[in-house]
């Protein structure tokens, strides 16, 4: 027997953006380290392999709310802006054990 499952989310995440040099390995280089929060949507289904053994597979599609950068570059002085929103495919594959029913005891 096979279940099927659909539901929303919400994840936060690191997000780390490297910005490169510019002007000849001359100008500004920095980072930029954001936790973002994003609202997902989750669908899935789950099949029963043996008793006691659980399969799941789950897809799941993350959209992080937007992050913006501003850099200084030093030769020219010229302003570099980037702006980013980071979507997120996520496949998930994994078991679930479930317990006996029986709990046997050694006497």
């Amino acid at each position: 027997m096979v279940q099927f499952f659909v539901g929303p989310g919400v994840s936060s995440s690191r997000f780390n953006i490297a910005f490169s040099n510019t002007a000849g390995n001359v100008g500004g280089s920095d980072s930029l380290n954001e936790w973002l929060t994003g609202i997902s949507i989750k669908a899935g289904s789950i099949t029963k392999l043996t008793r006691n053994i659980d399969l799941f597979l789950t897809y799941q599609f993350t959209q992080y709310n937007s992050i913006a950068g501003v850099q200084m570059e030093p030769l020219s002085e010229d302003t570099l802006r980037g702006s980013y929103k980071p979507n997120v495919n996520t496949v998930l594959i994994g078991f679930k054990v479930h317990p006996s029913d029986e709990i046997t005891k050694d006497t």
